[in-house]
């Protein structure tokens, strides 16, 4: 039986650490500053003819942009103190963790659904969909790059179970 878990734990990392390889080759971005780079992304993925309407879609990225980036702080805040429980975490220390990812994540997505109702409203729905899309797939890379240095931190009186192969 024990044979039977490690093989499967094996084939498990095997398959993380290929889709990883592929993921990243794949695409890009995932070398690069994501977040520097975003206005450009979002510029060269998103084309409106209408000089008024762009120039609104500008407005209201800009105060979406600035709106986001307390929540990006909050984020980053969040993993410091993440990571400071590297090997062992509490449970009262864990509930307040949990808590203020939630917290983030329901901040995050109630932004989002402001900024799709409003350029939905003054601009289209397919460029606020569009927008929706490529801010989710931003918003992924960024977290993707910000949790990478960030080790999992296991529960009070648990231990890392380690596999080796024979």
């Amino acid at each position: 039986m024990f044979r039977m878990i490690k093989s499967v734990a094996l084939v498990a990392v095997m398959i993380v650490a290929s889709y990883s390889a592929d993921a990243a080759a794949n695409n890009p971005l995932l070398g690069k500053d994501v977040h520097a780079a975003k206005k450009e992304i979002v510029s060269s993925n998103i084309r409106i003819s209408d000089a008024k309407k762009n120039a609104r879609f500008w407005e209201i990225y800009a105060a979406y942009e600035k709106s986001s980036a307390v929540e990006t702080k909050a984020y980053s805040s969040f993993l410091e103190k993440f990571s400071s429980f590297s090997a062992v975490m509490t449970t009262d220390a864990a509930d307040a963790l949990a808590k203020e990812l939630l917290r983030i994540q329901a901040t995050r997505a109630k932004l989002l659904a402001t900024v799709y109702k409003q350029i939905r409203k003054e601009i289209s729905a397919p460029v606020a969909s569009r927008f929706l899309m490529i801010e989710n797939r931003i918003s992924l890379l960024e977290d993707f790059q910000a949790i990478s240095a960030n080790p999992l931190a296991l529960p009070e009186g648990e231990r890392v179970i380690e596999f080796t192969v024979e």
